[in-house]
């Protein structure tokens, strides 16, 4: 029987939600929060706010989201299903374009640096170039369809649209108003030969609902297994070396901290995500490995979307969470200390 949350603590994460949407100026124009266990179990789910400023309409666990680097994690999937289902050696030359010399040349010598950038992307296009199928359709057949999800992916489909939330922008003084939407060529209107030539982005591309994204979750936590269809995407030694620290010898690799060099995009970042005592950080394999006061384990998982969204998946207390909302820049200072209080508030409340 997998994990659930006391009645009180599910009423105070609840109240909690809905106190930091009252203030449509400078609070938090929407917030989204689903929390499943294991057997795929939704042991909370609560939206507040209404779906962009000066929208009647109320956000939902069913509203859809720009979920930007949560992409990030199905890329790392796919690349491991794919392994999974081709496991034989792929020859470097057959699938990379050759060039005579480069512009730019290596910042920093392989295994020796953390960087962030657009690696991922890169390993979307492998897996395109390999399987010969665009990404978006590698994910819907090997990923989307056998878990049973509907309202995720590159493209949002029209009833998906019509369930969007809109982008906010927060001022240097906190006031929130209309945002310009960064990914919105898949929302444009588009035939099919001109679909072609929008990139699907393994590194930042999907829209999704919480809800459908929390069933990713949960299949992970259930060792890769669907709790919900049954259908396998990956065997339980694939998700654990996933779950391993890929580079035990950079414990502080997340303290150097990211700069602001689009500030409308996001604020500058000190540590990916602080610890006291310099707590060991990890990497697994797209993703960060890392504890929390809140009482997540040290194995668990978690990584953000630019817009403010925010994962982890805890395989040792078979629980895992998605808080989403629509908001820029990166590092709200409304809603990551929301995050991290009902974060809290989930391990406090788990029966």
């Amino acid at each position: 029987m997998g994990k659930t949350l006391s009645p009180e603590g599910q009423a105070a994460i609840r109240a909690a939600i809905d106190e930091a949407c009252k203030d449509q100026t400078q609070g938090l124009p929407n917030v989204a929060f689903v929390v499943v266990n294991k057997d795929g179990q939704e042991i909370l789910a609560h939206a507040a706010g209404t779906r962009g400023i000066g929208q009647d309409e109320p956000a939902t666990p069913d509203s859809v989201y720009w979920i930007a680097s949560f992409t990030k994690m199905i890329t790392g999937v796919a690349c491991m299903h794919f392994y999974r289902d081709n496991l034989r050696d792929q020859n470097y030359d057959e699938f990379c374009a050759r060039f005579d010399d480069f512009m730019q040349p290596l910042v920093n010598q392989p295994g020796e640096t953390w960087e962030y950038g657009i690696n991922i992307d890169w390993a979307g296009i492998m897996v395109e170039r390999v399987t010969g199928v665009p990404l978006s359709e590698y994910f819907q057949k090997s990923i989307f369809e056998p878990l049973g999800l509907n309202d995720i992916g590159f493209f949002p489909s029209e009833a998906m649209k019509k369930r969007l939330i809109s982008m906010t922008q927060r001022a240097q003084d906190g006031t929130l108003s209309q945002g310009h939407h960064p990914n919105h060529m898949p929302l444009d209107e588009f035939n099919e030969d001109e679909k072609k030539f929008i990139f699907n982005s393994g590194g930042g591309g999907c829209f999704s609902t919480p809800r459908d994204y929390a069933q990713l979750l949960a299949a992970l936590l259930n060792n890769g297994v669907s709790p919900t269809t049954g259908n396998q995407i990956l065997s339980k030694s694939t998700v654990d070396s996933m779950f391993e620290n890929q580079i035990p010898h950079m414990p502080d690799f997340g303290r150097a901290g990211l700069p602001a060099a689009k500030p409308d995009l996001t604020n500058p970042v000190q540590e990916l995500y602080p610890l006291p005592d310099r707590t060991p950080q990890g990497w697994g394999l797209t993703w960060m490995i890392t504890p929390s006061p809140t009482g997540r384990t040290a194995t668990s998982a978690f990584w953000a979307g630019i817009a403010n969204c925010f994962w982890w998946c805890d395989r040792e207390k078979g629980i895992a969470g998605v808080i989403t909302t629509q908001v820029l820049p990166f590092g709200d200072p409304k809603l990551v200390p929301l995050w991290v209080n009902i974060e809290a508030a989930v391990y406090n409340s788990l029966i």
